[in-house]
């Protein structure tokens, strides 16, 4: 007799049920979407610069452990740097503004990366450089003023050949 007893109360709640599960769906849908246009990395001459809605956490030169100049299909260039603190920025296939002052300095994200290079070596920063023959592949031909920075890049220590 309980079990008939209980029908109309799981009745109720089963009703209810989607109405429930659709309401965490879209909660979840919101807060995810909230918190992501809220959290971006902040590229500067000095470092990079953590922002959560705020500046949380700033990064100096002098706080990157080591760097790794890549190329792969599926992102093609980039520079990833690995912070003391183990954190890792990837800056050149995720920055997506620039702003006028930045485009002065450095022309675009290749002339960025120049220079990130370039202060990274004088600070004796051990760098690693993977898929240097992909990058010739994309770029030379296809993009050369691209190619001309990327080529300063991976001569920039003597380690490959121009």
């Amino acid at each position: 007799m309980r079990d008939k007893e209980n029908i109309p109360q799981k009745r109720k709640i089963a009703k209810r049920l989607p109405g429930i599960l659709i309401a965490i769906c879209v909660v979840g849908i919101l807060l995810t979407a909230f918190l992501s246009t809220g959290v971006s990395n902040a590229y500067s001459d000095k470092g990079v610069q953590c922002v959560f809605f705020a500046p949380t956490k700033e990064y100096t030169w002098d706080d990157v452990r080591f760097y790794t100049v890549e190329c792969t299909e599926q992102n093609g260039f980039n520079m990833i740097l690995t912070m003391q603190d183990g954190k890792t920025f990837s800056f050149l296939n995720t920055v997506n503004s620039a702003t006028d002052g930045f485009r002065d300095a450095y022309g675009d994200l290749y002339g960025y990366a120049v220079y990130v290079d370039k202060t990274l070596g004088n600070l004796n920063i051990s760098r690693t450089v993977r898929g240097a023959s992909l990058m010739e592949t994309y770029y030379k031909e296809a993009y050369p003023e691209v190619w001309e920075k990327i080529l300063i890049i991976l001569t920039s220590r003597g380690e490959l050949a121009p």
